[in-house]
């Protein structure tokens, strides 16, 4: 197991499993959102999240941690731990990976068959389109203490694969609770980048591989290089899973010429604060969207997946259909840079709702473990 340095612990104890230990900073962002509101509600808990990069995962934030692949070393932990959690994400889909969901049912099935407490946190739920997968979902998912989603879609999908036993809540996503370090220097991490020089409005851009990426690169290039020339507007790449993401936008990057691509791995705290100094976020990545709707800044999403329209329409920001984003990207982002004020004010008056509901997660997941730390 790999301890954080300096943990002393006097509370109850949780394991956390998810997508973590991958350079994925959405997901990274959601541990980090669920680690600081739970410590918030339950002083001296001892978490534990099951990682790709044991080390890296206790490093980055302060917290014990051990392989998910060793599954012996994974049962021994859940065998002694008062919760267990789904984590956030999109864990229970099979769109990405056929084989992924089972990995993660099996994780609640060994949860169950230890009579652990278990909670699925604030997850994105499906789409499973294998039947084996929905079979086991329902059958494990109405086994559990309590379900929270991330939005109202989620809810309804569960509804719609009969999970009808545990209480099933929509809250929002974990990384709303993530706050942004007031010493650190956004302006630098800009600056570090060598933006592009101009006065125009400075636009992110957050893409991800994806199929048929490859052959619509050029039309998105077009797209983007019609906006500059009719905006004057600079654009920062954002690879928001490195360096995967860097690599899928590498080529229109490319094709645009004097822009800027993040070049390394940044913490989620970078991101989110690099974020908040943009003026407008065309992405695909739903945590690139939910970190502009943290920090108020208007975005155009790329709805190549549902949830990144269960989190958009709600906020009254603009989705663009994967199919049309080489035809309707170019006005959708036009009409939203004529518009910042007021799909700025929108965000500005819904952020309370999501931030109350991201700390929902964690007084649940806070009620659940006080009860089985004193069972």
């Amino acid at each position: 197991m790999m301890m954080a340095h300096g943990s002393s612990y006097t509370g109850p104890a949780l394991v956390i499993s998810g997508y973590y230990g991958f350079s994925n900073a959405g997901d990274e962002a959601v541990l980090a959102g669920m680690v600081s509101s739970l410590r918030q509600l339950v002083p001296g808990v001892r978490i534990i999240a099951l990682s790709a990069n044991p080390e890296a995962t206790a490093r980055q934030h302060g917290i014990d941690s051990v392989d998910r692949s060793r599954l012996g070393i994974v049962s021994e932990v859940i065998r002694d731990c008062d919760l267990f959690i789904s984590g956030g994400g999109s864990l229970l889909q099979d769109v990405t990976s056929a084989l992924s969901p089972l990995y993660y049912l099996n994780l609640l099935r060994l949860g169950l068959s230890l009579h652990k407490p278990v909670m699925i946190y604030a997850q994105g739920f499906g789409p499973l389109r294998r039947p084996v997968n929905r079979v086991l979902a329902r059958r494990y998912l109405n086994r559990v203490s309590v379900v929270t989603v991330r939005d109202a879609d989620s809810a309804e999908a569960l509804r719609t694969l009969g999970v009808c036993h545990p209480p099933v809540y929509v809250t929002a996503d974990p990384a709303f609770c993530l706050e942004v370090r007031r010493a650190e220097a956004p302006t630098g991490l800009l600056n570090e980048v060598g933006l592009p020089r101009g006065e125009g409005p400075l636009i992110g851009i957050a893409l991800r591989p994806w199929q048929g990426m490859r052959e619509i690169s050029g039309e998105i290039a077009t797209v983007l290089r019609n906006v500059r020339a009719k905006t004057g507007c600079r654009y920062l790449f954002l690879p928001m899973q490195f360096p995967q993401d860097r690599e899928a936008m590498r080529d229109i990057s490319t094709q645009l010429g004097s822009e800027s691509m993040i070049e390394k791995s940044l913490t989620p705290q970078d991101l989110l604060a690099l974020t908040g100094q943009l003026n407008l976020v065309v992405a695909m990545r739903l945590h690139a969207l939910i970190f502009a709707a943290a920090q108020t800044v208007p975005m155009v999403a790329l709805g190549y997946d549902p949830k990144v329209a269960s989190l958009c329409q709600p906020l009254g920001q603009p989705v663009v259909a994967w199919e049309q984003a080489g035809g309707g990207l170019e006005s959708a982002i036009l009409a939203a840079l004529s518009s910042l004020g007021n799909l700025k004010k929108i965000l500005e008056g819904r952020l309370g709702t999501l931030r109350e509901g991201a700390m929902e997660n964690a007084k649940i997941a806070a009620s659940l473990l006080t009860r089985s730390a004193t069972a």
